[in-house]
């Protein structure tokens, strides 16, 4: 006997990411967008696995607090729109920014305005902007 399990609904629209897809996508994708960073700011001789780490080790000091704040939330309320506003995302992000330009500047040789260009301002641009749309749809605006 087999049971069908609804999609869930999170205010009047249907979430159905195909996540265990998007999670190979991320590693090509953001490794690629990261070694490219790495070449703009400067990197004569770029190491392509030294690169790969320093991008999954810096992404995963966002990934883990955000898997930890849904398992809580799972386990702890009754359904997603429950889940009170946390400022945890924010920080993660913001945190694995930081180490994601530490690891840049100590593993690689970069010029440091254009690291920092590349590393800070603009992640933190697009952050900014992801954030923005988001409070925006929540809202209902």
């Amino acid at each position: 006997m087999t049971i069908a399990v609804p999609p869930p609904i999170i205010r009047g629209r249907v979430v159905n990411e195909p996540v265990l897809l998007l999670a190979p996508l991320r590693w090509y994708v953001g490794g690629a967008w990261f070694r490219l960073r790495l070449r703009m700011a400067g990197a004569r001789a770029l190491d392509g696995d030294r690169a790969q780490a320093v991008f999954v080790w810096s992404d995963l000091v966002s990934c883990v607090p955000l898997i930890a704040l849904a398992v809580v939330h799972t386990l702890s309320l009754p359904s997603p729109e429950a889940a009170p506003f946390s400022p945890t995302l924010l920080l993660a992000l913001l945190w694995s920014t930081a180490i994601q330009c530490r690891g840049a500047w100590t593993a690689f040789s970069l010029s440091r305005w254009r690291a920092a260009l590349l590393f800070v301002v603009l992640p933190l641009v697009y952050y900014g902007f992801i954030f923005g749309r988001a409070m925006g749809w929540f809202s209902g605006r």
